[in-house]
């Protein structure tokens, strides 16, 4: 992977309003060993890796330490004037990485935790998959790789962009070289506006796993599985709704289909291609994934998508009460919210009701604003409890050690819970 480049990739965007210019900077420190003495040492770290808004408004260095035993080596990059969305830009996925890119005189956001890609990379993953480097929902400032299977489970093959480009589904001008390295950018709309037929959805009734989630295919076009209700129940599952806000999953069922951010339909990706839909951001938009980021998701689980969207992607679950027998115990009656990180890092939200310390009812997928408090623990810890001898007592353990948390809402149920953990400490 190359890894002295300042690198930024670009999304096609299309926002409305005044969008003001900002200097952006990136900071690497003493492990990039650069000698600021010699001619475009510490350039190296800023040039562009792709065409864009940027591509004429290079980032030049503008500090360059030299590493010595007595100073500390260090080299801050700088994009000036830069007028597009600060969440396409990146900092090069390189071991002396410290932090940025952050706005000049705003707030520092610090490094990412960890290197992984660099933004919009693409490579085979194994023999039969291809792996994109996408955005990181569970921490923005970080990229990670993100597998797919290849079209029609063909083998994987990367040595030219023509080859990744098949596996992938996109068309050869959508993958480009860049150093040996390849990533994917914006390809050409359809020859004519003509409609582009779906690739991966074969029959409406496609899925695909997205940040720990399932989503499945909700179309228009059949009136039996035009609403999230429907597709969900198709599968064995229950809607828990339109809860994957980006394009990605849109992608992946239209590979070929380009990508818009608007200011009309839903926070929810969703898929346009031309009539019968009429809607503002449909009616005459063809073979393209959009999104709304300040819009509403528009949609519940019950409401068919109608002349709105060609096609939605509703996240279905099991349905299954997470917490298996729990008794609640001291816990009163009302609702409650919980957060249950699963076994991928991923973390499913949930709202219940409870009386006389057992679960009435419960819905995944939403949290009650209402609710009395919130319940946070992972899967591990619900499934030592579930495989103990004495999974009272388990449960017991685990509330005081933190294996189970509660964050109650309001003061008086603070005070409760304080007197409650003591109870639990002598026990």
């Amino acid at each position: 992977m190359s890894a002295k480049f300042f690198v930024f990739f670009l999304f096609v965007v299309l926002a409305a309003g005044l969008v003001f210019a900002t200097d952006y900077e990136c900071e690497f420190d003493y492990r990039a060993n650069v000698n600021c003495s010699a001619v475009g040492a510490a350039e190296t770290f800023c040039q562009l890796a792709g065409p864009g808004p940027v591509a004429n408004n290079p980032a030049v260095p503008t500090t360059c330490i030299t590493n010595t035993p007595a100073t500390p080596g260090k080299v801050i990059c700088t994009l000036k004037n830069y007028n597009g969305p600060a969440n396409s830009i990146r900092c090069s996925n390189t071991p002396s990485y410290v932090r940025g890119p952050d706005a000049v005189g705003g707030a520092v956001s610090g490094g990412c935790p960890y290197n992984d890609c660099e933004l919009n990379q693409i490579s085979c993953a194994s023999a039969f998959a291809y792996q994109k480097c996408v955005v990181d929902s569970s921490d923005p400032r970080c990229n990670k790789w993100q597998a797919t299977n290849c079209v029609a489970n063909a083998p994987c093959r990367s040595s030219t962009p023509a080859e990744l480009a098949v596996c992938a589904g996109l068309n050869s001008n959508q993958i480009e070289s860049r150093n040996g390295v390849y990533f994917v950018v914006s390809g050409s709309p359809p020859a004519g506006g003509q409609p582009a037929q779906p690739v991966n959805n074969a029959g409406g009734k496609g899925s695909y796993p997205y940040n720990g989630k399932t989503y499945y295919v909700v179309t228009s076009t059949d009136s039996s599985l035009d609403t999230g209700n429907e597709v969900c129940a198709s599968v064995g599952k229950k809607c828990v709704g339109y809860t994957g806000y980006a394009t990605d999953i849109c992608k992946y069922f239209h590979p070929d289909a380009t990508v818009t951010t608007t200011v009309n339909g839903s926070k929810a990706g969703f898929y346009c291609n031309g009539p019968p839909q009429t809607g503002l951001a449909c009616g005459t938009s063809f073979n393209n994934c959009q999104i709304c980021p300040a819009c509403n998701v528009n949609m519940d689980c019950s409401t068919p998508i109608g002349n709105l969207f060609r096609e939605m992607y509703v996240e279905c679950g099991t349905g299954q009460n997470p917490f298996g027998n729990f008794v609640f115990f001291g816990f009163g009656d009302g609702t409650y919210n919980a957060e249950i990180q699963n076994y991928n890092g991923s973390t499913t939200v949930y709202t219940f009701d409870l009386q006389n310390g057992q679960i009435t009812n419960y819905k995944e997928g939403v949290l009650g604003p209402s609710a009395k408090g919130t319940f946070r623990t992972s899967a591990t810890v619900l499934d030592t409890i579930k495989n103990s001898s004495d999974p009272a007592k388990e449960a017991v353990n685990q509330l005081k050690n933190d294996g189970i948390q509660y964050f109650p809402n309001n003061l008086i149920d603070h005070v409760w819970f304080f007197f409650f953990r003591l109870f639990l400490n002598f026990r």
